[in-house]
């Protein structure tokens, strides 16, 4: 791994530690494919 992956790699395990991932909105929910959040408003 390079060092700027492990450098985020260790950020992202420390916040998991920290329980910041914890009680997310959303989470454990089914994702929405209905709509593409990337698709320009107008095109919807």
């Amino acid at each position: 791994m390079s060092s700027t992956q492990d450098l985020v790699e260790n950020q992202i395990r420390k916040a998991q530690e920290r329980g910041e991932f914890n009680n997310l909105e959303g989470s454990g929910k089914p994702i929405s494919l209905e709509e593409n959040p990337f698709e320009p408003p107008e095109l919807r």
